[in-house]
């Protein structure tokens, strides 16, 4: 089988939504807004915000058009 390194290379590679702007909405409530850049060595996905990096466990993203 693949390791997970290989595995989140396929992954990131495949996915549309990195480098693309998003908004993640947590189940706690809470938006967060930025860049997506990756997925990290846990799966979560990786926001690059106006605070810094967040990464992002749980929630709906939806991509964010340009002039939203």
């Amino acid at each position: 089988p693949p390791s997970s390194g290989a595995l989140r290379t396929a992954y990131t590679s495949a996915c549309s939504t990195i480098g693309r702007e998003v908004r993640a909405e947590l189940p706690t409530g809470e938006s967060v807004t930025g860049r997506a850049n990756a997925i990290d060595s846990t799966g979560r996905l990786v926001l690059a915000t106006t605070a810094g990096e967040r990464a992002i466990g749980a929630g709906d993203v939806v991509h964010i058009r340009p002039g939203e």
